[in-house]
């Protein structure tokens, strides 16, 4: 997990040289099947190629963009409330 947080605060150092503004929400969700994943809602749409190139320099694999109508507010509602994991505590 200490690696993931490494990475993670990297390429959250590349987003904000790349979109000075920029600001959000971040929650790590670990899946049995597939292990861990990242879901990020933004303030600004951010063009996906180029938050591709930042993922794959900061070590992520595979990323998705696409814009969060506002009526899926509750989808974000979801993953907030949901109980972490004690490795996912912080």
């Amino acid at each position: 997990m200490k690696e993931t947080r490494k990475r993670w605060n990297y390429l959250l150092t590349l987003l904000l040289r790349t979109w000075p503004r920029l600001q959000g929400l971040r929650v790590f969700e670990l899946h049995q099947e597939h292990g861990l994943h990242v879901h990020l809602v933004t303030n600004q749409f951010i063009d996906v190629n180029r938050a591709r190139e930042l993922a794959k320099k900061a070590g992520w694999g595979r990323i998705h963009v696409a814009r969060m109508p506002s009526e899926h507010s509750g989808y974000l509602a979801k993953y907030l409330s949901k109980e972490r994991p004690e490795c996912l505590s912080r």
